[in-house]
């Protein structure tokens, strides 16, 4: 998945993902600890015995966040992260899942899988220090900046 992942995002920001200083370590550890306790969801479609798609997710109270799909370029013209999804949805649809959260962007694939969008919307959790109270006021100015421009 690794090397797939990176072949497909080459020359965007999201390539050196993995190559961040204890990042692919923090995925193995994530995958080691959750998978068997049904928290992390980890799916391979496979053509003729090779791997062509995965997806890392997250699987909670029956909602699958997907979270890292990637699938080998080389396959591009099957569309495998389409199938992959598709197979997911099937398997959610026999396991009473409650919905597959797409999580946020545009993508134009993810339309044609619903109609319907959620508002994002931004929680904070103020820490009750100075330093809290200093990124408070550095987010409150950078709003109402924003608002100005």
């Amino acid at each position: 998945m690794r090397e797939a992942y990176e072949r497909l995002w080459l020359n965007t920001p999201s390539a050196d993902l993995f190559q961040q200083p204890g990042t692919f370590h923090f995925y193995q550890e994530l995958l080691s600890n959750h998978l068997l306790d049904s928290l992390v969801h980890f799916s391979v479609l496979r053509l003729n015995g090779q791997s062509i798609a995965w997806h890392f997710g997250f699987l909670h109270r029956k909602v699958l966040h997907w979270y890292k799909p990637t699938y080998d370029v080389e396959f591009r013209d099957l569309s495998p992260g389409k199938v992959l999804l598709a197979e997911l949805v099937q398997l959610g649809i026999s396991s009473n899942w409650r919905e597959i959260d797409l999580g946020c962007g545009t993508e134009p694939y993810k339309y044609d899988w619903t109609s319907s969008e959620r508002k994002l919307r931004k929680w904070y959790w103020n820490a009750k220090t100075l330093r809290g109270a200093a990124c408070r006021w550095v987010r409150l100015l950078a709003g109402r900046r924003s608002h100005f421009n």
